[in-house]
């Protein structure tokens, strides 16, 4: 989960396609993370969604063939967020 251009944007898929590589770009282009893999999401209201990450897996983020690296730590704490409302989901 990304909040890109302010929106919050949940990303869906088969494993393997590319999610979390499409997400690493568009957090090095200054868009923020807020999730990788999981996603814990609370309804807030009748009409309202929040993603947020799980306390074991915040601020890091799987890269096929890299591993597991902490996004806070390369990017920046201005690179994460803790929760987003889901505004959006692309499959």
């Amino acid at each position: 989960m990304l909040k890109i251009f302010g929106v919050g944007t949940l990303i869906v898929g088969d494993s393997g396609i590319g999610k979390s590589e499409s997400a690493l770009e568009l957090i090095a282009r200054g868009h923020k993370f807020i999730s990788d893999d999981v996603v814990h999401i609370v309804r807030k209201g009748a009409s309202r969604l929040v993603g947020q990450a799980p306390r074991l897996s915040k601020d890091f983020m799987e890269i096929r063939g890299l591993g597991i690296i902490n996004i806070k730590e390369i990017f920046g704490t201005r690179s994460i967020l803790s929760s987003a409302q889901v505004d959006l989901i692309i499959k």
